[in-house]
């Protein structure tokens, strides 16, 4: 109902599942909605695939895979810990 309020009236929409990230977004959106997603967290395990409604946050897709005795790759998040967690110096390996 508000999605479609707000396209009606050209309203700028900012949908938003866990906290990161979410301040660059803010800023990004005058007069607009925010959405949380956060109730629209489904998670289907297939054979080869997974699906993943927006509001699913990592750990939970993680549980579901392993759950299954199936995993996937690190997220962006974790691989950007592990570079600064591994610093030497000034040098980022």
């Amino acid at each position: 109902m508000q999605v479609a309020y707000a396209n009606d009236n050209s309203i700028p929409i900012l949908a938003k599942n866990g906290g990161h990230g979410s301040i660059r977004g803010l800023g990004e959106v005058e007069n607009g909605i925010q959405i949380t997603l956060a109730r629209l967290n489904g998670i289907k395990v297939h054979e080869n695939t997974v699906t993943v409604q927006g509001g699913a946050r990592t750990y939970q897709v993680r549980d579901a895979l392993w759950k299954e005795n199936k995993q996937t790759s690190m997220s962006t998040a974790a691989a950007l810990f592990r570079l600064f967690a591994n610093r030497s110096s000034d040098r980022c390996l």
